[in-house]
């Protein structure tokens, strides 16, 4: 393959400087021993250090453990100058090799396959290789590497969004935000869930206020995390949003859309971002009149002051003076 001495770089974290293009030895898989891994390289260094990298590979039928991981390092990797690498589907797998780290030293490299199909398209696009070729071509035909294609990385945002917990970092941002503060006094608003509350419903937590008038109205805003309910597809596969929704009573529906003036208020919330669900299908569900959404991995930081800016954003053009005086009206 071109660019050994690059991929091999890259698999070891660019802990080590290559003397030569090629690893100096490879070996297959081990058998007969008490633990078996899949396979070694080894190649020498720039500081004359003769490296030995194990390395163990998994696919979604051969799921990874903390105990195979330790035998190998036990068997193989004792010596200063060895290494195990581990390779898998599932980045969730890196907390088994933390975990074997705090045990074992810092004697292991972990990669998913989604990672090396990246880091492979981009060699193989520069030097172009028929293997390189063929086994990326293997890994979207097959599906045996999910996410194996550089440009599909939907399940690595969602997956990356619930390791790290990002929605209970939101929720914390968005109890301190003061909502009644954002809003004018004329506008006859009252809470009505707080985001303290015991509140997931309808794959939802956040606030909800009622938006006292004869058409029964109120709104959400904090994280959507499951458009089942709501029939309104996430903008990014599987990854959950900022959200604000404004809802209607369905039997209201009707007799708001009679208003002649409200499409071109509509046209004009959408040239801001807001979609709606009164003159177009955004969705099924006739309790969504208006929506905001902001994927997660686009919002930015998940500060209080950003998710404030944000709603106060939304809430401006919302309760715009010409909207606001449609429903309000008796």
């Amino acid at each position: 393959m071109p660019n050994n001495k690059e991929f091999i770089e890259f698999l070891t974290d660019g802990k080590f400087s290559l003397l030569q293009q090629k690893p100096v030895c490879v070996k297959g898989v081990f058998v007969g021993y008490e633990s078996n891994p899949d396979g070694k390289f080894s190649f020498s260094t720039h500081d004359d250090q003769n490296i030995n990298i194990y390395f163990e590979n998994k696919t979604f039928r051969l799921g990874l453990t903390k105990e195979q991981i330790l035998r190998h390092n036990e068997k193989f990797c004792r010596d200063n100058n060895s290494f195990l690498l581990v390779v898998t589907p599932k980045i969730t797998d890196k907390s088994i090799i933390e975990d074997c780290i705090k045990d074992a030293g810092s004697k292991f490299f972990f990669k998913t396959w989604n990672e090396i199909a990246q880091q492979l398209h981009k060699i193989e696009e520069s030097n172009p290789s028929f293997v390189v070729s063929q086994f990326l071509e293997y890994g979207k035909l097959s599906k045996e590497f999910m996410n194996m294609q550089p440009t599909n990385d939907d399940v690595n945002i969602y997956i990356y969004s619930l390791i790290n917990k990002i929605e209970e970092k939101i929720i914390g941002s968005l109890k301190n935000i003061h909502i009644d503060s954002l809003f004018k006094k004329s506008i006859n608003i009252k809470r009505r869930k707080n985001i303290n509350d015991d509140n997931i419903d309808w794959g939802r937590v956040g606030y909800e206020y009622d938006f006292k008038n004869a058409y029964k109205m109120w709104f959400f805003y904090g994280i959507y995390f499951d458009d089942d309910d709501h029939g309104i597809k996430f903008k990014k596969k599987s990854e959950s949003e900022i959200a604000f929704f404004f809802d209607i009573d369905p039997e209201k529906r009707d007799e708001l859309k009679e208003n002649s003036s409200l499409k071109s208020i509509f046209d004009g919330f959408k040239k801001q971002g807001i979609e709606e669900n009164l003159f177009n299908d955004m969705t099924s569900n006739k309790w969504r009149l208006l929506a905001y959404r902001i994927p997660i991995s686009e919002f930015g930081e998940f500060s209080t002051s950003n998710l404030t800016d944000n709603l106060e954003k939304i809430l401006n053009i919302v309760f715009s003076e010409e909207f606001v005086k449609i429903i309000t009206k008796s």
